[in-house]
């Protein structure tokens, strides 16, 4: 069949044929944070791109769902909005990537209530070649009759409660969509970082604080809700991107909560962007 009358499917798998020459990507990892420190799903999305092989603009679809979108490109970038556009009834994002590593965050609401039963669908897809793509999925601190379609996914369970389900695929095609369903009940509406605070808070108090510093506790919960990610040796790569150094700390070691807590791009009560300066959300006014 002559090239030029292939069809999208069979020119997508004639190019999928190609992976492992072609693939722009030495990493890509995604993960998938449902009411962690937003009422939401928040997702992160990370990579990094083999030598020669950046700058470039990759399409990623996202859920239809989708109000906004920050791309970080090294470790000083404060972050950039992207704009969401529709089409097709999908939605997609362009990432402009103009470094080796590069972290998108984004969020989308798809609850009705503010507690309750839970359901939603998470879609991902990209117009590039992706080698041994990983999905990390945290199931909320507080959870009830948790359920999910990754069928293939390993269950972990980490320190302080947190469990992370995590499915790999030795490669996606250009245009490939990776669709699964997410259900469970929150009858208190309460968030994961809130439970954690409350975590760190103990620790505090059992470390002979009077008074424990909330910023300090919430920088705690942060660093206390990635060990669970550490499992899966995924800590390299949000150094890279820009997080720090964060390590698993071993039984009694203190953890360094102010140098190891990711930085926030979101505000964690209404999920609008943090401003490069201020202190309080310009959307809610709530307090970072």
């Amino acid at each position: 069949m002559p090239r030029k009358y292939m069809t999208p499917l069979l020119l997508s798998a004639a190019l999928w044929g190609q992976s492992a020459a072609t693939s722009p990507f030495s990493s890509f990892d995604v993960y998938i944070y449902p009411e962690y420190s937003h009422p939401g799903v928040g997702i992160v999305v990370e990579g990094e791109l083999l030598p020669g092989e950046f700058p470039r603009l990759m399409q990623m679809e996202v859920p239809v769902s989708t109000t906004m979108a920050l791309v970080r490109v090294g470790i000083e970038d404060e972050g950039r909005r992207v704009e969401v556009s529709q089409r097709n009834g999908r939605a997609y994002i362009s990432v402009d990537i103009t470094g080796p590593a590069f972290q998108v965050q984004y969020f989308y609401n798809p609850f009705a209530e503010d507690k309750g039963p839970r359901s939603f669908e998470f879609i991902f897809s990209a117009d590039e070649i992706l080698n041994e793509v990983h999905f990390v999925l945290q199931q909320p601190l507080n959870a009830e009759n948790f359920a999910h379609t990754m069928m293939e996914a390993e269950r972990v369970e980490g320190d302080f409660g947190l469990v992370f389900f995590r499915e790999h695929k030795p490669g996606m095609a250009p245009g490939e969509r990776r669709t699964f369903s997410v259900s469970y009940n929150n009858p208190d509406g309460i968030l994961s970082i809130t439970t954690l605070e409350r975590m760190a808070a103990v620790r505090q108090a059992a470390a002979g604080f009077d008074r424990p510093d909330p910023g300090n506790m919430r920088s705690l919960a942060l660093v206390l809700a990635l060990f669970g990610v550490a499992v899966f040796g995924a800590m390299k790569l949000m150094n890279r991107a820009g997080y720090g150094p964060v390590t698993a700390a071993s039984p009694g070691e203190p953890v360094a909560a102010a140098d190891q807590a990711p930085k926030a791009l979101f505000c964690s009560k209404c999920g609008a962007p943090k401003r490069v300066h201020g202190k309080f959300c310009h959307q809610c006014g709530r307090e970072f």
